[in-house]
């Protein structure tokens, strides 16, 4: 939750999956889902291999 009540979301996915198109499907799903629910503020946070 951010100031003004304003709700945040990330989605956390590891960089070696975000290539798989079951990935991509389900994080699509995702962010249709909270836009639905009137989310702006959607994102991803990306688990790269070092």
């Amino acid at each position: 939750m951010k100031t003004g009540n304003h709700l945040m979301v990330r989605e956390c996915v590891e960089e070696k999956y975000l290539m798989k198109l079951m990935t991509v499907k389900l994080l699509d799903a995702s962010r249709t889902y909270w836009l639905r629910l009137g989310v702006q503020d959607w994102g991803l946070v990306i688990d790269g291999e070092e």
